[in-house]
């Protein structure tokens, strides 16, 4: 199958802080050791003032991020891919 690899810089106050705020909203229990798992994925990487990265997180489905150790699912709530395809295909200004 084919691998897409697409980069988006989002540097919208507001874009960053419905993404920050949703995720912080979202509650996860550990659910297996992480492994390497292939397939899809949004990798988002948040940075300092100074470009320095402060956060990097994998999400790898709507309710699944990889850990460094753990696979972690939500107990509430969804990551909203929707948002993040629509960025990803320019239909949200970022």
């Amino acid at each position: 199958s084919a691998y897409l690899d697409v980069t988006v810089e989002i540097t919208d106050k507001e874009t960053i802080a419905y993404i920050l705020n949703s995720i912080n909203d979202l509650s996860f229990v550990p659910i297996a050791p992480n492994l390497p798992s292939g397939g899809w994925g949004y990798e988002m990487k948040t940075y300092d003032a100074d470009g320095n990265i402060m956060d990097d997180l994998i999400i790898l489905g709507d309710d699944i991020y990889e850990g460094e150790w753990f696979l972690y699912k939500t107990v509430a709530g969804r990551f909203d891919t929707d948002y993040y395809d629509k960025i990803m295909n320019g239909e949200i200004h970022k």
